[in-house]
């Protein structure tokens, strides 16, 4: 998904042109470009290669990060910045980084799990604690290395790894001029559609405040996020991703997955959809059935519903069904 060359092209075409656009600042192409420039060549001087892991929220930074490590080749692993300390060893257990990029905030949550797979290498964005052995300030990194490297190496996009992941990969549609991604871009829905905007020299609009008040300042021509987010967005423009998920303490779960673990704690097939914002759980119960209430099923059942998706802000129904 990240990938440096076909950003830098795009980026000499569009120098002057907003890549990226915030709440409060806007960046060009070409200023893009000189921070990516500048930490890949931070990157270069530290002897890192290998993997990475990158633990950044949906940002500018989390971009410049991404397209820095492609530059310099590396296989580059995306998850979220809160993920918990027992999926991070998993990872860990998987892969080896020679570098964790982080919020600076998370990285005293995080550090004993990084060094104990002897992880002792970071880059923070924002205040931080030095609890690694090697760790190092975005800014500051960005700041010191702005010049020229030759001899640069970049990785394919294929060495890019999303954690929270789907089985299909995204149909992309026609980009508008202004677009705004409301999807994590540690997942592959939102890296692709942001970069396929980078790559088309349109612009990007990353909000943590998508309030109707900042939309209307914005003015979006396309909104790109998931079913958890539509009932946000009023413009006719809004394009919806993972449909087949749901969003669950800051990652994806399949709705097969609940369905699944729903069949299995009621006894009985259960089925969990979504149609528009609302989440349906279906529930086929047989034989005798004398009050669905009371039933031993459906207690269980929405025992179930309460401890899984209590975390889930959307409007949920319960639906019994009765089958012969």
């Amino acid at each position: 998904m990240y990938n440096f060359l076909k950003f830098r092209e795009s980026a000499y075409k569009n120098k002057y042109r907003i890549a990226v656009e915030t709440e409060k600042k806007k960046i060009t192409y070409g200023e893009l470009l000189k921070d990516i420039t500048a930490l890949s060549n931070a990157l270069f001087n530290m002897g890192k290669e290998g993997y990475a892991l990158v633990l950044q929220k949906s940002s500018p930074e989390l971009l410049v990060s991404a397209l820095a490590l492609s530059k310099c080749g590396f296989k580059t692993v995306f998850a979220s910045p809160h993920i918990s300390c027992a999926e991070l060893d998993c990872i860990l257990k998987a892969v080896t980084p020679s570098a964790v990029f982080c919020q600076g905030e998370e990285i005293s949550r995080i550090s004993a799990t990084l060094i104990k797979h002897g992880v002792d290498a970071a880059v923070t964005v924002g205040n931080m604690q030095n609890v690694l052995p090697s760790q190092f300030n975005y800014y500051d990194l960005i700041r010191k290395n702005d010049y020229k490297m030759p001899n640069e190496k970049t990785a394919d996009e294929s060495h890019g790894i999303f954690y929270y992941n789907t089985d299909k990969e995204p149909a992309f549609p026609e980009l508008a001029d202004s677009n705004l991604i409301a999807l994590p871009l540690f997942e592959k829905a939102g890296a692709g559609l942001v970069s396929a905007t980078l790559y088309s020299g349109a612009k990007c609009l990353i909000l943590n405040d998508c309030s109707k008040r900042m939309l209307n300042k914005k003015a979006p021509e396309k909104i790109f996020c998931d079913i958890s987010l539509r009932r946000f967005f009023e413009a006719p423009e809004v394009m919806e991703f993972e449909k087949e998920n749901i969003r669950y303490s800051d990652r994806l779960v399949s709705l097969k997955a609940l369905s699944y673990l729903f069949t299995e704690a009621a006894g009985f097939k259960t089925e969990v959809t979504v149609s528009g914002i609302k989440m349906y759980i279906t529930l086929y119960l047989s034989g005798e059935v004398e009050d669905v209430n009371t039933h031993p099923a459906v207690v269980r059942l929405k025992q179930a519903a309460f401890d899984l998706l209590y975390k889930i802000d959307c409007p949920k129904a319960l639906v019994v069904k009765k089958t012969n």
